[in-house]
């Protein structure tokens, strides 16, 4: 008797120990490890302060890498052979993946090998010969304990590796994916607003039945550096002070470092004000632009981007990813695809437009017909998106990956259409510009079609992600919190903060913080100086200083200032008010920021989309 209770014990534990096994590989596990890359030749590259942008240090000149797709990088120089050996951290059957780049000094081709070492014996996986060679490499790899993998190349030139890892290849149902789905200039009211006698996010509707829907969710500024910056910090724009000719500074929080632990962490994104450059790329495996990948950078940029995606997705079969995905489809200039604009008006007269910018900013538009069809393809371009995105969600699902997969569709910022007697955005904060879906799906479809009133802001969307995932991460001078809490019915009382002060899109106008309490906004407006007054002659600013009170439960629309008649709430507001005031003011007081000079490229992007 004592025999069949203990071989019946035994059982039980080998089975318990299967199941431990499994479960801990469908929960992330040891997944996947990044190989220790031995040292390469930094002295040959100059490496640029702060945005960490190469270039090759040649008699001739420096030259610059380009793409560069990772801040993780082995670089290194060939003259005749170079080989670089990774000690195998896992067993079996396993994929490999790097970004591998290089380039030849002459006309001759740079070879290069992808080996495995056992014992002495080389078996090459692959081998190729190009003067000039990108390629995100990925390969299955057959591997036993003490193996080692081998990057080789023969001939004279230079290039990089990035970190390379080793990934277990598991089943759809088993990978844990998570998408942050950034779509540039998205107006909260614009999700399922009826248009034609048809909602003109069908594709997003459907989705948000999915998901939770966060429906007073604010972006922290009005524009797009500042406030994608806040999303990947966790920091307000006034304490991670990214400017227009700056760098996120070394000692600013990245919260992708931290979920790169656990995840292999890709973005493919539209350049521009999220162009690594800034400094974006810290903790990314893989940061791509992908207008440098020469796709257009509006008309057809959401499906283009999807596109990709799906290609990656389904050639790397990584087990834990995280990508970010950013388009501006929507922003201007507006040029949606014509079978999207019929939709919306079939006679517009326009195919592509830009809104007034710059010292027109707040000058009427007097021609109704126009100021109609800026509308018009706006919602050309949001109809579009969302047919993109509805393509996306398909595919994750004939592949098995949605519903473990954890989806988070928000925007940045929204887009004014003269409301304010203002045209376009980064230069207010009223809801039009600052009010942004946020929609999570989150694995399992748990909570699906739950709304959430409580107010939040983007900074809150890693924490979120950490927390759902239960990453360690130091989120001590972390202006977000995780969302995960309202869920379960707790409260998250705080005020909501967005503003420009350190990060203006537009440096003629002067800093402005907005802080939501419960229903009511209150705006904080620096005053304008003589020099920037002139710059708008055409059409004065609206307001040029001092404070407005908003009651958005009975003026969502922000036409009735209260300011004067509800000097107790402003009273009652103060104190966070000076308390802002005081961080602006340090932050200009101590304004050690060094300028980057952008490159060609770049400034083409910001030119393009009317930056500069």
């Amino acid at each position: 008797m004592k025999k069949k209770i203990l071989w019946v014990l035994v059982a039980i534990c080998v089975v318990a120990v299967v199941i431990f096994v499994r479960l801990g590989d469908s929960a992330g596990g040891p997944l996947f490890s990044r190989l220790a890359a031995p040292p390469g030749d930094a002295a040959a590259f100059k490496r640029e302060r702060g945005t960490g942008n190469l270039s090759y240090v040649s008699r001739v000149g420096n030259r610059p890498v380009k793409p560069l797709t990772s801040d993780r990088v082995t670089v290194f120089t060939v003259k005749g052979r170079r080989s670089f050996r990774l000690p195998v951290t896992q067993a079996g059957r396993l994929g490999f993946y790097t970004f591998l780049y290089f380039r030849s000094h002459g006309r001759l081709n740079l070879e290069f090998e992808l080996n495995v070492i056992r014992n002495g014996e080389k078996r090459t996986l692959q081998r190729f010969a190009k003067r000039h060679h990108t390629e995100l490499l990925v390969q299955d790899v057959d591997l036993r304990k003490g193996d080692n993998l081998e990057l080789r190349f023969s001939g004279s030139g230079f290039g990089y590796f990035s970190s390379p890892a080793l990934y277990k290849k598991v089943k759809p149902a088993e990978r844990d994916y998570v998408f942050i789905i950034g779509i540039d200039t998205f107006r909260k009211d614009m999700l399922g607003a009826r248009v034609n006698g048809r909602s003109l996010t069908p594709n997003i509707d459907a989705f948000s039945g999915d998901s939770v829907d966060f429906s007073h969710a604010y972006a922290q500024s009005s524009w797009t550096l500042a406030s994608f910056m806040s999303l990947f910090t966790g920091m307000y724009e006034f304490n991670h002070q990214v400017f227009r000719e700056g760098y996120l500074r070394p000692e600013k929080p990245m919260l992708v470092e931290s979920l790169a632990r656990d995840f292999l962490c890709f973005s493919l994104n539209g350049g521009g004000y999220v162009d690594r450059h800034f400094g974006y790329s810290r903790g990314f495996d893989y940061y791509r632009d992908l207008n440098r990948l020469s796709v257009h950078s509006s008309s057809g940029s959401g499906r283009a981007l999807f596109d990709l995606a799906g290609k990656i997705i389904d050639r790397a079969q990584f087990p834990r990813l995280f990508m970010f995905l950013h388009t501006y489809q929507i922003h201007q200039p507006y040029a949606p695809p014509m079978e999207f604009l019929k939709r919306i008006n079939p006679d517009s007269p326009y195919r592509n437009l830009k809104t007034k910018r710059g010292p027109y900013t707040f000058q009427d538009e007097t021609d109704a017909e126009l100021k109609q069809g800026y509308m018009d393809l706006y919602q050309a371009e949001i109809l579009a998106f969302d047919h993109y995105f509805g393509q996306f969600v398909k595919y994750l699902k004939e592949k098995g990956l949605y519903r473990r997969a954890m989806i988070v569709f928000m925007s940045d910022h929204g887009e004014e259409f003269y409301e304010h007697h203002g045209w376009e955005h980064g230069h207010g904060l009223y809801n039009e510009q600052i009010h942004v879906p946020l929609l999570i799906k989150y694995p399992g479809n748990r909570n699906a079609g739950k709304r959430i009133e409580a107010d939040v802001e983007v900074v809150d969307i890693l924490p979120t992600i950490l927390d759902h995932y239960q990453i360690p991460a130091d989120l001590e001078n972390s202006d977000g919190r995780s969302l995960n809490p309202l869920l379960e019915g707790k409260e998250h009382k705080k005020e909501i903060f967005s503003s420009f002060s350190a990060s203006r899109m537009l440096e003629k106008i002067p800093p402005k913080f907005a802080v939501i309490s419960g229903k009511y906004k209150l705006i904080y407006n620096y005053e304008y100086s003589t020099d920037s007054l002139e710059y708008f002659k055409n059409a004065l600013p609206p307001v040029t200083g001092g404070i407005e009170l908003y009651d958005l439960e009975k003026d969502p629309l922000e036409k009735n200032n209260l300011a004067q008649s509800h000097s107790k709430v402003v009273s009652r507001m103060m104190p966070t008010v000076i308390r802002i005031k005081k961080i602006i003011k340090a932050a200009f007081a101590e304004d050690h920021r060094e300028k980057t000079e952008m490159d060609g490229e770049l400034k083409k992007q910001l030119e393009t989309l009317g930056y500069l």
